[in-house]
């Protein structure tokens, strides 16, 4: 698992790279959309405030 609070970019070349805040550098296998979508599912359910 990747904490997505480190992740500072995504990209494809063609491999999927994640650069993280830490300097570290990883291949992974999902696309980058579908990183980009847990993420933003991450930060929703991290941040949701019920009213």
């Amino acid at each position: 698992m990747i904490n997505a609070d480190l992740i500072e970019s995504v990209q494809a070349t063609p491999d999927t790279v994640v650069k993280l805040t830490s300097g570290y550098t990883i291949i992974v296998q999902e696309d980058v959309d579908l990183i980009i979508d847990k993420v933003i599912n991450y930060q929703r359910k991290v941040n949701f405030k019920p009213e």
